[in-house]
């Protein structure tokens, strides 16, 4: 599954920030509160995790793309 392989390129603390963002729908001030994390560190883990997420995405497109190409 991707969802679990892109939680586990993170650290437990972005992980819980990601999963209360992006699978419990909750606002980045909510979660700053529940977390008593500044704003700041809370926007920061986000967009690390959709990094980390597309980055893996496009890696595995790529791989993807050349075995198709390279297997003739």
């Amino acid at each position: 599954m991707v969802l679990s392989k892109y939680l586990e390129l993170l650290n437990q603390e972005e992980r819980q920030i990601v999963i209360l963002k992006d699978i419990s729908g909750m606002k980045h001030r909510e979660i700053a509160k529940i977390t008593e994390m500044p704003l700041g560190t809370v926007l920061h883990s986000i967009g690390k995790g959709w990094i980390l997420f597309l980055v893996r995405v496009r890696y595995k497109e790529q791989m993807t793309i050349h075995y198709v190409f390279c297997s003739g």
